[in-house]
Order: C-alpha cells, then sequence, then structure tokens
C-alpha cells in the first residue's frame, strides 16, 4: 500500500472518528467545538489537494440536512451526528453518500438484532457516531 496524501488524511479522518466514537458511547454526546475546527481543517486539506469546491458543497448535503433533523426532533438525532457527517465529507468528499448509507444499514441490522432479543426496545438511544465511523472506514478500506 502507499502512502500518499489521501491516506494520511483518510488515517488522520479514521482517528478523529475513533475519538468521537469513545465519546458518544460514553457520554451519549459528541462535542461540536471539537469536530468543527478538524472539520474545516479537513476540508480546507480536500481544497487544496484538489477536491473540487462544488463536489465539497454536495458532499456537505447530508451533514446539512442531519443538523436539520436536529433542530426539529431533537429526541431522535443529535446536531453532533449532522456536524460528524459533514466532518465526513470533507474528508471523502461524494463518497459520504456511500458511508452514510452503510452507517444507517448496519445500524438498522444491529437493531433489529437487538430488537429479536429484547436487548434494547423501540424507545432505546443507539450511539451512531460508531457506525458512522465504521461505513467510512469501509469506504475508505475499498476505495468507494
Amino acid at each position: 500500500m502507499q502512502i500518499n496524501k489521501e491516506t494520511i488524511l483518510d488515517i488522520a479522518l479514521l482517528i478523529c472518528l475513533l475519538i468521537l466514537s469513545v465519546e458518544d458511547i460514553k457520554e451519549r454526546k459528541i462535542n461540536v467545538l471539537f469536530i468543527l475546527p478538524i472539520a474545516v481543517v479537513t476540508g480546507s486539506v480536500s481544497l487544496y489537494y484538489g477536491m473540487a469546491s462544488k463536489t465539497l458543497l454536495i458532499a456537505l448535503i447530508p451533514g446539512a440536512l442531519l443538523i436539520l433533523t436536529a433542530v426539529l426532533f431533537p429526541e431522535k438525532i443529535g446536531v453532533g451526528d449532522g456536524v460528524t457527517v459533514a466532518l465526513i465529507a470533507c474528508g471523502i468528499g461524494r463518497a459520504v453518500f456511500m458511508a452514510l448509507f452503510l452507517s444507517f444499514f448496519i445500524c438498522s441490522v444491529l437493531s433489529l438484532i437487538l430488537l429479536a432479543l429484547r436487548k434494547v426496545n423501540r424507545n432505546s438511544k443507539i450511539p451512531f457516531v460508531p457506525f458512522l465511523a465504521l461505513g467510512t472506514g469501509i469506504c475508505v478500506l475499498f476505495g468507494v
């Protein structure tokens, strides 16, 4: 495996997501003030290394929609989840759509299993950032 600037950016992004995952599992919330500067730096580096600004703007749409959802329905999803998706978009561009799909799919499957085993109920809250990290990791690993 060749180490290049994209690989270094991907590794840094995954490390940030792992840190955020631990925080989400332990605290059940994400510190948005931690994510925002990292997202700005990640987006700037991505633009500097050739990501088109149009691509970055399109990739930020899912994060913006999740933030809007968190504002409208605060008991269902947190703003930190939306900002985390925006951070992922800054790092992997349009691949954020596949990462988000994989994250929702894996979370859904695990939730169904936990419901079937009666480990959780319909009102249980499950940290979402670990699934975002997993979906992003799969996209980075397989070059989606």
